[in-house]
């Protein structure tokens, strides 16, 4: 198997090898591709441990491209879905930050970190009900919504995952402005994506929904008539 060579070639290598790191980040997600098909805990354990020694030692050329730090925090994730270990969220949720950090403000791949941390806050907050990792989410989501460009074909998303942070502190707090964010968030999603595209109809159900959450609230009835053609 592809593990077990890799396994075989790493063993055969002297510690100063300059190809045993690399070989090593191959190993790490090898393993994490077993694992997503056998579910074997040992595997993503294992593929975890590599990363985790491994990084700190890659060449500092391999830096910039920070392709083996995403690696790490996606492992991260997936531990946490399948074991709920909250320091796994923790781990990735901080190795994220370094990413986000490490991109230059002018790269077109910013906001889709940044939206991927603002995920992770959002789903931290929904397990430990902290205040500030929704806050921080909504801050974070809308900076990258700010980055994208209404032409760009994840500008949809990035809209959709800064209405979902911005219900979610709205079902905490009961705040009038964060469902009129959420709305108008909501409505500026519809009009920068086509029709018949996959999101379109999301967007839709989910303007509709908020507008329903808005009536339970605050029994405005004009929210009910709004919301019905959504629904």
């Amino acid at each position: 198997t592809a593990v077990s060579l890799h396994r075989h070639e790493i063993n055969e290598m002297s510690g100063d090898n300059p190809y045993k790191m690399k070989l090593l980040v191959n190993m790490s997600r090898a393993l994490f591709t077993r694992f997503r098909h056998l579910q074997a805990p040992e595997d993503i354990n294992e593929a975890v441990e590599i990363l985790r020694y491994a990084l700190p030692l890659l060449p500092r050329s391999d830096f910039p491209e920070l392709e083996h730090f995403i690696d790490f925090a996606d492992m991260l994730d997936e531990r946490f879905e399948h074991f709920g270990n909250p320091d796994d969220l923790d781990e990735s949720i901080m190795t994220r930050r370094k990413v986000a950090e490490l991109i230059p403000e002018d790269d077109t791949m910013l906001p889709c970190r940044l939206n991927s941390l603002g995920i992770l806050l959002c789903k931290r907050y929904r397990h430990l009900g902290m205040l500030e990792d929704i806050n921080n989410g909504i801050a974070i989501h809308q900076r990258a919504c700010t980055l994208t460009t209404d032409d760009h074909e994840h500008k949809a998303r990035h809209l959709l995952s800064l209405a979902r942070a911005l219900h979610l502190r709205f079902k905490h707090s009961g705040n009038r402005s964060d469902i009129d964010e959420e709305i108008e968030t909501l409505r500026s999603g519809t009009t920068v994506v086509s029709d018949g595209h996959v999101d379109k109809a999301t967007h839709l159900l989910e303007l509709g929904d908020a507008y329903m959450a808005r009536y339970s609230m605050f029994n405005d009835l004009e929210d009910v008539n709004t919301a019905i053609p959504y629904l």
